[in-house]
């Protein structure tokens, strides 16, 4: 007979295997897609090539890349946030908006770069489907909480919310309630 613990531990292995496979099933098969293999000690290589694939313009190779990294072996909060947040970058370089979205939201930041990070992507997810409004306004506190926290990102989080803010047509603005969002659209 098996002693329970070890029992438990086969069982958690195998529900966190079919969970990884359920989740790489998901991805749109490419072809063309080179065949990566990365090894579970060389995690941090197999982001970094998934991350230049992207960068590429090859979310497809990214993807084959990223699925090679074994999400369970990545033991550090920073490397699961690295994970999580170029999977759903792939999902919408594929332009599966809502999957990347709903990936986004498994994603766990652990400081001011990453939240950061976080707020200019679902910006990106709400550009995607054109509401610039709502990319515009999450920017504006996502850089207020950063300099409330002392961080160094606001600038940039500001200018990018400038930017889809430009693109908000003036219809929309004449329907804003919440005071200081009337203000930030008055100013742009």
């Amino acid at each position: 007979m098996v002693p329970f613990k070890i029992a438990l531990v086969i069982s958690f292995a195998i529900v966190s295997i079919a969970g990884c496979q359920s989740q790489r099933e998901e991805r749109p098969v490419e072809t063309g897609v080179p065949e990566v293999t990365v090894e579970p000690d060389t995690a941090a290589a197999g982001i970094q090539r998934a991350r230049q694939y992207l960068a590429q313009g090859n979310p497809g190779a990214a993807a084959a890349a990223l699925d090679q990294v074994d999400i369970a072996t990545l033991v550090s909060p920073y490397q699961r946030f690295e994970w999580t947040i170029l999977d759903a970058e792939i999902f919408l370089g594929m332009e599966a908006i809502s999957i990347a979205e709903e990936r986004l939201g498994l994603a766990r930041p652990t400081d001011n770069s990453q939240r950061s990070r976080l707020a200019l992507l679902f910006a990106r997810i709400h550009a995607a489907r054109k509401d610039y409004a709502a990319a515009s306004f999450g920017l504006i506190g996502a850089a207020q909480a950063d300099a409330a926290d002392g961080g160094e990102f606001a600038r940039t989080l500001v200018e990018e919310a400038w930017r889809y803010g430009q693109r908000v047509p003036g219809h929309r603005l004449r329907r804003v309630d919440e005071p200081s969002e009337r203000a930030w659209w008055q100013l742009i």
